[in-house]
């Protein structure tokens, strides 16, 4: 696919996502997935969102001419040795040396441990994109793949982490998804997708976590 194809099927999807509400929602609201198909279907996007005509690659982008494959997994899937736990993770967090860069890359790994502990297979982290990073992919019970979007602060000092994930972040987080949903590295059945934000805010020394479901 070229670059120009490539944008064009990344501005299509971005549009198509765009029906789901931009403000975030209350933490104790659990909606479902965003756009949810009727049944577990092999794609390597959702099958509600299609590509212009004309494009092609992957195969189908989309999702009726995708093959049924095996699940590959991500070039840069976490290798779980490397993640450590929660408690080690948390107590170096709590290390008021560590630079903003350090304690939020910290974060993120914290809130992928934090999934896995909840049951959530982590697909990938820090997935590069021309539109930006996305922090974690995974895939949540029920076979829903979720973009997380993790925030990561010392203090809650400047108003919640969330509010930090304005319109224009959440728009290119979509068009982020849409080039990960795209690769074929990517492929594998899933019933939705849906996009999260967890915080993560140090209370006496620990991390305190609010995972956000379906926040935009």
């Amino acid at each position: 696919m070229t670059t120009s194809t490539a944008a064009q099927c990344a501005d299509s999807t971005a549009t198509a996502l765009s029906s789901a509400p931009i403000e975030l929602i209350a933490s104790n609201a659990f909606p479902g997935p965003v756009k949810p198909s009727d049944s577990v279907k092999s794609a390597y996007i959702h099958p509600d969102i299609t590509c212009p005509d004309g494009i092609h690659e992957p195969a189908g982008c989309d999702a009726g001419a995708v093959p049924d494959l095996p699940f590959q997994p991500m070039l840069d899937a976490p290798d779980p040795a490397t993640m450590a736990p929660l408690d080690q993770l948390a107590a170096v967090m709590g290390d008021r040396t560590l630079t903003p860069k350090r304690f939020g890359l910290f974060g993120e790994q914290y809130a992928a441990r934090w999934l896995e502990s909840q049951g959530w297979t982590v697909l990938s982290r820090n997935w590069h994109t021309r539109y930006g990073e996305l922090d974690v992919v995974a895939l949540a019970p029920g076979r829903v793949i979720v973009f997380v979007e993790v925030k990561a602060r010392r203090n809650a000092r400047y108003g919640p982490p969330q509010e930090a994930v304005t319109p224009t972040k959440q728009r290119n987080l979509r068009r982020a998804a849409c080039d990960w949903l795209i690769d074929r590295r990517n492929r594998m059945p899933h019933a939705g997708i849906r996009f999260d934000v967890i915080t993560i805010v140090m209370r006496a020394g620990r991390p305190q976590v609010l995972h956000i479901p379906n926040a935009f």
